[in-house]
């Protein structure tokens, strides 16, 4: 049994909750040392000495939800004015230091024998840790959703800084590396949306300098994070570019700072700033390792957005070459047909369908050698040596309607990421082999006539030698005849020889073989 208030005193700063006792008036006439260090002092005693007023202007109260809670509904004053209310968790930020506890307080009346209040008990247990991890889970969370809702990685960004501004911090601003390595602000915000636009004035009057040993720069060179708890004059002095800058940052009044990397990896990929500013609060190691995570969630999200783009163009630029493709295959002038592995038809332009005789969906169907004339696949030639790459050569084959066509065909083989194909392209010769005939026959005409108008100058030429070698000059008329005769027979010769000419031509097409890769 104790024996003393002295004894009861003991016990009581034993305790690990805060313990305060109120009078009627409000003054606190008894403190734990639990509830002193809660509160900033150092011992019961200094609580003790301080008014009221005076200790509850060291901080700013908070409810849960972030908004200021009124002296006057404090539970040791509801307790007084004989209310028996629930506990109250309250967030106590100190003005002087910027720090924030949380605590659970709870304040029971004491009556006297007449049943008024006399006292105030009340017992406050420190919840800033269960708090701190709940609003960790609960930007995390959030901080989840956001990420996961776009794959744009402006937008990413966006939803990063307005999830930091107001919980985290006054300010956030987000900078990424470029493809060039430069540094560039991407993302600025602040709950007031001008003094955000007049941020964006002011990163791009000041940008980031590259060689700085300190902030943004020294975190994307190091990889580590930086916490500032105090931004100091003497910072901002050693920070400022010119007087300006100076005086901006000063009417700013930034009092702390975080800055992480974003990095993927062993990648850096940009940094996060949290800086806290008209909140008066002060940034501490929790803070780091939330910003930290958050950071590292974010650097995720937006390497995946950059897959995610890489992929889009990866597809689009496929697309594009699909249709490219497929534009040069429809419109080919020449019979082009693809195989699979097992010689199956897989694809045919119109010009094919036409050559053959078959609509598009029939000759997908087809296996090759249905191609074949009579005789057998072997003499199809699409595929006569299968382990060539490369086949070029004439060959025929076998319309719907029975009618074998002559072809100069080309194939070659492809690799391709869903297997092997070959590629198959096709010259009707049909009328090449009539010109062919029509040629021959010219030729053999040509031939037969050529050799008269020869015979009969010869025989012009060899009597006018005669005459000459005997010493007889022939009469005047005689000559103009047999000249006249000889130019008649030399004029056929020419007419005979251009056609032979434009037979000649006619015969001379354009080589075969365009390359189809």
């Amino acid at each position: 049994m104790l024996s003393s208030r002295d004894d009861l005193a003991v016990v009581l700063d034993s305790v690990a909750n805060g313990i305060t006792v109120q009078d009627r008036a409000g003054r606190l006439v008894y403190a734990n040392m639990a509830a002193a260090r809660l509160l900033g002092f150092a011992t019961p005693g200094e609580l003790l000495a301080n008014p009221t007023e005076g200790i509850l202007g060291r901080f700013t109260l908070l409810d849960e939800s972030g908004n200021p809670f009124p002296a006057e509904r404090l539970p040791g004053r509801r307790a007084l004015a004989g209310e028996d209310e629930p506990a109250v968790t309250l967030c106590f930020r100190d003005l002087s230091r910027g720090e924030e506890h949380w605590s659970s307080v709870r304040a029971t009346p004491v009556r006297d024998e007449n049943g008024r209040v006399i006292l105030a008990v009340n017992v406050w247990h420190d919840v800033t840790a269960d708090k701190r991890e709940e609003h960790r889970q609960s930007v995390l969370a959030e901080a989840g959703e956001l990420l996961a809702s776009s794959l744009d990685v402006e937008t990413t960004l966006v939803n990063v800084a307005r999830l930091a501004v107001p919980r985290l911090a006054d300010w956030c601003a987000i900078h990424l590396v470029r493809d060039d390595d430069a540094l560039a602000p991407l993302v600025v915000a602040h709950a007031d949306e001008e003094r955000t636009t007049w941020a964006r004035q002011l990163q791009e009057r000041y940008p980031v300098d590259p060689a700085a040993s300190y902030g943004v720069s020294h975190v994307l060179r190091t990889g580590r994070p930086q916490l500032t708890p105090e931004i100091t004059d003497d910072m901002l002095v050693a920070t400022a570019r010119d007087p300006e800058h100076l005086r901006i940052l000063r009417r700013v009044g930034l009092r702390s700072a975080i800055i992480a990397p974003l990095r993927a990896g062993e990648h850096s990929l940009g940094a996060l700033t949290l800086v806290t500013a008209e909140s008066d609060r002060r940034y501490d190691e929790h803070d780091l390792r939330l910003a930290n995570e958050l950071a590292r969630r974010a650097a995720i999200a937006i390497e995946n957005a950059h897959l995610h783009a890489a992929e889009h163009l990866a597809r689009t630029r496929a697309e594009e070459a699909q249709l490219r493709f497929r534009a040069l295959f429809e419109g080919s002038p020449e019979a082009v047909v693809v195989l699979d592995d097992r010689d199956e038809i897989i694809d045919a332009n119109p010009a094919a369908c036409e050559l053959l005789g078959y609509d598009r969906d029939t000759l997908l169907a087809r296996h090759v050698c249905e191609l074949a004339p009579e005789g057998g696949a072997t003499h199809v030639g699409i595929v006569p040596f299968p382990e060539l790459d490369e086949w070029r050569g004439a060959t025929a084959l076998r319309r719907i309607d029975g009618v074998d066509v002559p072809v100069d065909l080309w194939s070659r083989r492809l690799p391709l990421p869903t297997g092997p194909v070959r590629l198959c392209a096709m010259r009707d010769l049909t009328a090449q082999r009539a010109a062919d005939r029509a040629r021959e026959e010219v030729l053999a005409a040509v031939s037969h006539d050529l050799r008269n108008p020869l015979v009969v100058i010869a025989g012009h030429v060899q009597m006018l030698r005669r005459m000459l070698q005997r010493g007889r000059m022939p009469e005047i008329d005689q000559l103009d005849s047999r000249l006249e005769t000889i130019d008649t027979m030399a004029t056929r010769m020419t007419a005979l020889l251009e056609d032979f000419v434009d037979v000649a031509r006619l015969q001379d097409g354009e080589s075969f073989g365009a390359d189809l890769e």
